[in-house]
């Protein structure tokens, strides 16, 4: 129900890349690591899995683990 992903983002894959982010403060500075989406994707890629993204509006992360 939220806002989903910035329209600013061109290529939503990108979201996976280390140092990426559009986090800002209040002076349009950027404040976030970028490093929240590539550890997700690392760490399930680490236990064989994958993680994508849904095609719905908003914003939808799938993880999928082989068992």
């Amino acid at each position: 129900t939220g806002p989903g992903l910035s329209k600013d983002i061109l290529d939503p894959q990108d979201i996976f890349r280390p140092t990426f982010t559009t986090k800002t403060n209040n002076l349009g500075e950027e404040t976030g690591t970028g490093l929240g989406m590539w550890l997700i994707e690392k760490t399930v890629e680490e236990y064989g899995g994958r993680a994508t993204l849904g095609q719905e509006d908003g914003f939808a992360l799938f993880m999928e683990l082989k068992g």
